[in-house]
């Protein structure tokens, strides 16, 4: 098994649940918030992530339709070879 390195945009406020496993954080942004962040964790379960940082700068995109705070994040992928 090897490890892949690959980029990904999501929302600046998933950082801490993206890369620490922590999900308080989305507490303040209410439970629409959380349901969205496991939505997609559900649909993205197969591609076994492990993210291991994200860039420093936010910045302006559209996830799911509405602009928000963006993070390009790091993440490395497992996979056969």
């Amino acid at each position: 098994m090897a490890l892949e390195s690959y980029e990904f945009d999501s929302p600046a406020h998933w950082a801490s649940c993206l890369i620490n496993g922590d999900l308080t954080g989305l507490d303040y942004s209410g439970p629409a918030a959380v349901a969205e962040y496991e939505a997609w964790c559900a649909t993205h379960a197969d591609e076994q992530r492990d993210v291991v940082s994200c860039d420093g700068e936010p910045w302006i995109g559209r996830f799911n339709g509405p602009q928000t705070e963006l993070l390009t994040y790091q993440a490395l992928r497992r996979t056969e070879g």
